[in-house]
């Protein structure tokens, strides 16, 4: 039966208020190795589950008593993003000016002059706002496919995403291809999308994603996209506000979709942007995002209802001003964490610097090494126990989700990179209402969490375990 640790292996409580050198180094004598920590150790390296490694993490509550204050847990749960909230005031004077005209939809003035702003912001000459981002994905690709009009409608776009990208396609009725993604961006794979289409032919669309607003080979899928005439629609969920060049992310492609969901840097509570290459396709877009009216009265083709209510559009308005200090904001507590991270050796960072790209700093995702003995889905437990709460972005891979099948059995997809990342990525909190203070504290729970795996790596290695 494996014992707990108990305190007399650690030092007195009156010592608590002894500090290592290093404010930033967790003392490491508080987890010398004791008879109860070997032993948990071997439970844990011959176990076959899961059950001896909860038990040593269960213990690590133990030796937090004399440790300084940064590993105390949070009073309350840190969650991975939330929402930004406007000034009381500012959002009231939009609502009264909606229930005083009655206009609650059908692109009423701060409708209008929500696209307005985006247009200008985003650097982008064609937009519509539609109620939300998955929507905006369908319209893209019902567009597509009433121009191409192919045989044999299928769509390619990676498995490692949100849900809302494959789930449009498959909304639709369309076939979808996965196709591996590239280890250094973790976005759709140029190449291995056209290993699908020369196997296949071509699609109506290929769907890269700017994955954590890390930019897809522009380039490359261009290039594909002139030799085999697909329509490139890219999914900007992540990567409102990047821009390439200086050009915005949104003017590249025949389309591109962001998010302005409340998870996003900014958001509209519900809502989405649909931005087109274009200034053509704003006839039909336009159909198909109002119920395929024309005029007052008149349905002149097919379409759903994908407009953006004026509450919405208030809320985004009142939140206008909010958007660059928000991204000042989180850059400041991403390099936080990417200071506190360097000699990390089990963390490598997502995001990629690259000097033509300006990020917006919207997530705070790392790979964890497949060399530690805490992999990501234990990393996450135990950050729970200090009321941090991660994300697993993205896991499972959508190829893994049973309404997938078919299309595997089809295309039989080759996803060995997307199938190693998925296990490994984790989110950390980031979000304008934490201050550094926070993120320190978190950076210093993830080293100590590495810490003491590697006392038991360390024992088992040294075979230091009889």
């Amino acid at each position: 039966m494996t014992r707990s640790l108990s305190s007399e292996f650690l030092p007195p409580v009156k010592e608590k208020k002894n500090k290592p050198k290093n404010k930033h180094e967790s003392p490491l004598i508080l987890l010398e190795l004791s008879k109860d920590l070997v032993e948990l150790a071997r439970i844990w390296h011959e176990s076959k589950d899961n059950i001896a490694q909860n038990n040593f993490f269960d213990h690590v509550k133990v030796l937090r008593q004399g440790h300084p204050q940064f590993l105390s847990p949070f009073p309350s749960e840190i969650t991975w993003t939330k929402a930004l909230k406007p000034d009381t005031r500012r959002i009231s004077r939009y609502l009264k000016k909606i229930f005083s005209s009655r206009i609650f939809s059908n692109f009423g003035p701060f409708h209008e002059e929500l696209e307005k702003r985006l247009r200008t912001y985003l650097k982008v000459e064609n937009l519509f706002l539609v109620n939300n981002a998955t929507i905006g994905l369908m319209l893209a690709l019902r567009f597509a496919y009433d121009k191409l009009r192919p045989k044999n409608p299928y769509i390619i776009t990676t498995p490692f995403t949100f849900p809302a990208t494959s789930h449009a396609v498959k909304f639709l009725s369309f076939d979808t291809a996965f196709a591996d993604i590239d280890p250094h961006s973790l976005c759709l794979c140029p190449e291995a999308v056209e290993n699908v289409i020369k196997k296949h032919g071509p699609p109506v669309a290929v769907i890269p994603v700017h994955v954590f607003g890390n930019v897809a080979d522009l380039e490359a899928f261009e290039s594909l996209r002139r030799k085999y005439g697909f329509f490139l629609i890219y999914d900007s969920a992540h990567a409102f506000g990047v821009e390439v060049n200086g050009k915005g992310i949104g003017s590249y492609g025949d389309f591109s979709v962001f998010s302005l969901h409340a998870t996003k840097i900014f958001h509209t509570a519900e809502g989405g942007i649909v931005t087109f290459s274009d200034p053509a396709y704003a006839k039909d877009l336009g159909y198909l995002r109002s119920f395929g009216i024309k005029g007052v009265d008149t349905c002149f083709s097919l379409g759903i209802n994908a407009k953006l209510s004026e509450l919405n559009c208030a809320l985004g308005l009142a939140l206008w001003d909010k958007i660059e200090p928000a991204i000042k904001k989180r850059k400041q507590l991403y390099n936080i964490y990417a200071q506190e991270f360097s000699e990390v050796t089990y963390l490598h960072p997502v995001m990629r610097h690259l000097p033509a790209v300006r990020q917006n700093y919207g997530y705070a995702t790392f790979l964890v090494s497949g060399h530690s003995f805490v992999t990501r889905d234990v990393l996450c437990d135990l950050l729970k126990k200090f009321n941090v709460i991660a994300r697993k972005y993205f896991s499972p891979l959508l190829s893994d989700v049973p309404c997938y099948k078919y299309d595997l059995e089809k295309f039989k997809p080759v996803l060995k990179t997307a199938e190693d990342v998925s296990k490994k990525t984790i989110t950390l909190p980031i979000y304008p209402d934490l201050n550094t203070g926070d993120i320190k504290k978190i950076t210093q729970i993830v080293k100590y969490i590495f810490q003491a795996s590697d006392i038991i790596k360390t024992s088992i290695n040294n075979k230091a375990l009889g």
